[in-house]
């Protein structure tokens, strides 16, 4: 194969790389909010913020943690066995707004320590 031929598949899939990237960021759609309290019940979020407490019973870890705004969130963590978490870690969480016994939390499907 030549040189130019090359260069020139490198080319395109470089653009159609690219363009695949620019129509998948406009789908994602990442809101700002001022509260927890103003999320729909069963709505999937992603949050981050550093933990300030952790609860750890048998198979469930209750975490709070505060983000970026002065708020804390409570999360709710079904235990995998390589979930290690400590108090000041900075974590990423996806998973659901829910209401138990008249206040909402989140229950986290994927935690990702930074």
């Amino acid at each position: 194969m030549q040189e130019s031929t090359v260069q020139k598949i490198a080319l395109i899939v470089l653009i159609v790389g690219l363009g695949f990237l620019f129509l998948y960021a406009e789908e994602l759609e990442l809101h700002t909010i001022t509260s927890i309290d103003t999320i729909p019940i069963e709505e999937e979020v992603k949050l981050g913020g550093t933990i300030t407490q952790i609860r750890q019973h048998e198979k469930v870890s209750f975490i709070q943690i505060e983000g970026k705004r002065v708020e804390m969130i409570d999360v709710l963590v079904f235990e995998e066995p390589n979930l290690f978490l400590k108090v000041g870690d900075y974590v990423e969480i996806e998973g659901s707004v829910e209401e138990y016994k008249g206040k909402k939390e989140v229950i986290g499907n994927t935690v990702v320590v930074r």
